[in-house]
């Protein structure tokens, strides 16, 4: 069936605008936004509801004014609103994450202002296939498995991903049979990232092995969304006979826990840990959860397992409790451990991350708006420590390896003394300083300037505007 035909069957059947809709679309100036543009030209007048495109020029590119320039124009003569943004690239942070917040954050403003009924993306189905090799190869719980969901939600805001069903191939090789003006991004063939050793090496390599490739990671999403409902529907069946909120903490009767099968006891505190812990952000491991699942069927009497960011999970004879220090929701002073792939509150206003330049951790949207604050950190280091100022700190400061008091750094700073008993330090497993967060960098931190930084700290804080503004000097 031709692609054409098929985009129109599609919507049929999925209903993914209905002809009185006002659409969205976002459009790049790619092959898969240019195809999916003209694809909705080409719906017929009677179908076609109203739609609008917007566009984010993300100035990373020498061409980034061209295709803006050009998508404007083409707009203009198919008489189709456009709308653009111009976004500023951050001196810190995040790139990937941020530019990602700043297009979404585009597109909500747009839809609610000049009411817009949802938003229309372009991803296909390669897209679908390098989400899902990605959340496999990170050790994603299969809650997160679905992949790319055909709609959505993203902060109030319906997105629609009718191309889903697409792969590349099809897209480009429509876009030359139908003369469609795209641009390519060079940046997109080169393997420095995880994403795009997926997409050039491995995919077109499971492709050779099997045609259908991109059809069976279809089914395998649709099969895991389908399981993650039943399993559901059990688990809200399971959990007022289980699980009771109590003053912010939960408490689990162990009773009734032990008395289900061990795969209903896994999914349980699967789905406890989801709506606490991760959905705030803060990581649980498999790891936690084999321990977890241990300590609550032993005889044994009370045990805890320590978290990020001070939530525990602490065990008694007949309940156990998952909770955070206070009802502040603040941690402990001691020390915790930190390791890649991993991101931890520190307080209520601090979070911070370890991760690969090419696996960037999933910010929490709820604090995303947040300062950011970056350290590079050796590829030697996998774990870390973050502990509060002890006296007598001290760390490297130049190459000589000479070591400087932190209390020294703290007066040239001018940091008062209740701000640098809230500091923290990020250590290696020696107890070597490698950031007074987020006012110094350790001497070895530094990487040299012809080698790639693999590994960063991402610090987020909530800070005021003299915060700000002290931290910008530094």
């Amino acid at each position: 069936m031709a692609v054409t035909h098929r985009f129109r069957e599609l919507n049929k059947r999925q209903l993914f605008w209905q002809k009185s809709d006002r659409l969205l679309l976002a459009v790049s100036g790619g092959v898969d936004s240019m195809v999916l543009l003209h694809l909705l030209l080409k719906v017929p007048a009677s179908e076609r509801p109203f739609f609008a495109v917007a566009h984010v020029n993300h100035q990373l590119r020498s061409a980034s004014q061209v295709e803006e320039a050009f998508l404007r124009e083409f707009c203009q003569e198919q008489g189709i609103p456009f709308y653009a943004k111009t976004w500023q690239k951050p001196l810190m942070g995040n790139l990937e994450n941020e530019a990602r917040q700043a297009r979404y954050g585009f597109f909500a403003r747009v839809c609610q202002e000049e009411g817009f009924d949802c938003l229309i993306t372009a991803h296909h189905g390669d897209d679908q296939a390098e989400t899902v090799l990605m959340k496999l190869i990170s050790g994603s719980q299969m809650q997160n498995l679905v992949g790319i969901r055909p709609t959505s939600q993203r902060n109030g805001l319906v997105i629609h991903r009718p191309l889903l069903a697409f792969s590349k191939e099809e897209l480009l090789a429509w876009a030359t049979s139908h003369q469609v003006v795209y641009f390519e991004d060079a940046s997109n063939r080169e393997n420095d990232y995880l994403r795009n050793r997926i997409r050039n090496q491995i995919i077109p390599q499971f492709k050779g092995e099997n045609a259908n490739f991109l059809k069976h990671i279809h089914n395998f999403v649709k099969q895991i969304a389908y399981a993650n409902d039943i399993i559901e529907v059990k688990v809200n069946e399971l959990w007022p006979k289980v699980i009771h909120d109590i003053d912010n903490q939960w408490s689990i009767d162990l009773r009734s826990f032990r008395s289900l099968s061990e795969s209903q006891q896994y999914m349980l505190l699967v789905s406890l840990w989801q709506k606490v812990l991760v959905v705030e952000g803060i990581p649980v491991n498999e790891e936690q959860l084999s321990q977890a699942l241990i300590m609550l069927n032993s005889d044994l009497g009370a045990r805890e397992i320590h978290l990020a960011a001070g939530w525990r999970l602490e065990k008694g004879y007949q309940v156990a409790l998952l909770k955070v220090t206070d009802s502040q929701g603040a941690v402990a002073d001691s020390p915790q451990s930190l390791s890649l792939g991993q991101g931890i509150y520190l307080s209520q206003s601090e979070w911070l991350g370890f991760e690969r330049v090419d696996q960037p951790l999933e910010i929490p949207e709820t604090i995303n708006h947040w300062q950011t604050f970056e350290c590079s950190v050796s590829e030697s280091l996998r774990e870390l420590v973050v502990r509060h100022v002890q006296p007598g700190d001290r760390f490297v400061y130049n190459q000589a390896g000479n070591h400087k008091k932190v209390n020294r750094v703290f007066i040239d700073s001018k940091i008062p003394l209740k701000k640098r008993e809230q500091t923290w330090l990020v250590c290696d497993s020696a107890g070597e300083i490698i950031w007074i967060v987020p006012i110094r960098k350790s001497y070895l931190s530094i990487v040299k300037e012809t080698d790639k930084i693999h590994y960063r700290l991402i610090y987020l804080k909530s800070c005021s505007a003299t915060e700000r503004q002290n931290f910008s000097k530094d």
